[in-house]
Order: structure tokens, then C-alpha cells, then sequence
């Protein structure tokens, strides 16, 4: 009983490292997704500064383009920031969620435990009970 309960228990783990490993390579497929979209993003907006830059070279440093080119590198930069801090927190979340079914699953299989074993003591004082009633006969 104690060997199944060890595989029943191995596979268990097994069961979620493998739901771990899904969830992490899913949340991966779709931080590369979204990486790529990204990067794409960041590679249209400084192709359009480099545009405003050539042009305020052209034109007066308080013109209108280099506000824009400003604001826009701002911009940039702060969909930078969102990005990396959404990709933390989603990773931080992934974590915790799957930290939470193991100490749940961990949780359950140790009272199963406790409840085979209390079965198991019944059982056996149950026995010895039988055993004294048929030596007092």
C-alpha cells in the first residue's frame, strides 16, 4: 500500500511538472508572440523618429516635428516599461497559480494519507478486539 501511495504520489508530481512545463512553454509561445509584435512595433516607431529626426535637423529645434519625435521616443520608451513589467507580472501570476495546485494537491494526498492510515489502524485494533474475544471464549 505504502509503495503505491509513493508511486500514486511520484506521479502526482510528475503530473504537475509536466502541467508546469505546458503552462511555462504555452506562457512562452505567447510572450514570443507578443515579443515579436513588439519588436515590430518598436521597429515602425524608429523608423518614424529617424524620419523626424532628418527633418529636424532640417528645421528649428522648437518646431512642432521635434515635440512630436520627444513624445514619441517617450512613448517608445514607456510601452517598453508596460511590456516588460506585464510579462513579469504574468510570469509572477503563472508562478503562483501552479506553486498553489501543488501545495492543494500536496495538501490532499496528505490527508489521504492520514485517512489510509487511521483506516489502517482501525483495522488493525478491530483485529486485536476480534483476537481477545476469541481467546475469552
Amino acid at each position: 500500500e505504502d509503495q503505491v501511495s509513493v508511486r500514486e504520489k511520484e506521479a502526482s508530481e510528475k503530473e504537475t511538472e509536466l502541467k508546469i512545463k505546458e503552462a511555462e512553454a504555452k506562457m512562452h509561445n505567447e510572450i514570443t508572440i507578443l515579443d515579436r509584435e513588439f519588436k515590430r512595433e518598436l521597429e515602425e516607431q524608429k523608423r518614424h523618429i529617424e524620419k523626424l529626426k532628418k527633418q529636424k535637423d532640417d528645421d528649428d529645434k522648437e518646431t512642432r516635428q521635434w515635440a512630436l519625435l520627444r513624445e514619441q521616443e517617450i512613448q517608445q520608451e514607456r510601452l517598453k516599461r508596460e511590456e516588460e513589467a506585464r510579462r513579469e507580472e504574468e510570469l509572477r501570476r503563472e508562478r503562483e497559480r501552479a506553486r498553489r495546485e501543488k501545495e492543494e494537491r500536496d495538501r490532499l494526498e496528505e490527508l489521504e494519507h492520514q485517512r489510509q492510515r487511521a483506516a489502517r489502524e482501525k483495522e488493525r485494533e478491530l483485529l486485536r478486539a476480534q483476537r481477545e474475544a476469541e481467546e475469552a471464549h
